[in-house]
């Protein structure tokens, strides 16, 4: 914390006054003056060797004495910056391991197996605050699943402000549907640089989807997926501006 503004996150107890030396996560900026401070301290690294997001951080290489290398330049930059390392939530020289919640490989990326268990194992909603949590869990997983938007509306309308709670066997085919396609969900591909993708766009009355797929010698494979259900005006869009929309959701670079 800067001197000036360490009264600023002042609190009281009945033991007396305190306040915060270091900047804690509690404070509303935290996580975006903690991202750009990263950034400025790895901006010659990240997006070559290095990706970061918030705390967690990933070294890639593509062989043993380039990963020495890298890791010895974060190292000189971290001790530069006075920050330091948890060595019990450090892992080195692995070919896999999980970053963000996803399991990466040299060429793929897999759903969190627990965060799969979490939602197949999810009981039947009895709430709007139940169907909240599951759709939290969807939000994660969703690029694992082909037109996940559309397979969830169900739930979506369940939670509208006007919308009464009422589990209908609708919302439970829904469930299931989404259940059984993350009980095995499809493992994603690693494009190669400049690689010829195609972009698959699906639109009905009330959703977009897109899904960016790669054409191999075995044959297409996922690299994600991506939909919306829509909202407010764009319910009255044209056929053409929903699928305009959906390219824009893929998010893809031409």
């Amino acid at each position: 914390m800067a001197e000036s503004d360490k009264q600023k996150t002042a609190f009281m107890t009945e033991s007396g006054n305190y306040y915060y030396n270091v900047m804690p996560f509690g404070l509303k900026n935290a996580g975006a003056t903690y991202q750009r401070m990263m950034n400025k301290v790895f901006r010659t690294e990240i997006g070559d060797m290095l990706e970061v997001y918030m705390d967690d951080m990933i070294v890639k290489s593509k062989d043993e004495v380039d990963h020495t290398t890298h890791l010895r330049k974060v190292f000189e930059k971290v001790r530069q910056c006075k920050m330091r390392f948890n060595p019990e939530k450090c892992t080195f020289g692995v070919r896999a391991g999980k970053f963000l919640g996803f399991y990466l490989t040299e060429q793929e990326i897999e759903a969190n197996p627990d965060k799969c268990r979490a939602f197949t194992e999810f009981p039947t909603p009895d709430s709007k605050k139940s169907i909240q949590s599951l759709n939290d869990m969807l939000t994660s997983l969703s690029r694992f699943v082909a037109k996940s938007a559309q397979h969830a509306l169900p739930l979506f309308k369940l939670l509208r402000k006007e919308s009464l709670f009422e589990w209908t066997e609708e919302c439970e085919q829904a469930l299931q549907h989404l259940k059984k396609a993350l009980s095995k969900p499809p493992v994603l591909s690693r494009p190669e640089v400049e690689e010829v993708l195609y972009i698959y766009l699906a639109v009905s009355s009330e959703t977009v989807s897109a899904a960016l797929i790669r054409e191999t010698t075995e044959g297409q494979k996922p690299v994600y997926f991506t939909s919306k259900a829509l909202q407010g005006p764009e319910l009255r869009y044209q056929q053409i501006e929903k699928v305009a929309l959906a390219l824009k959701v893929d998010g893809s670079q031409p």
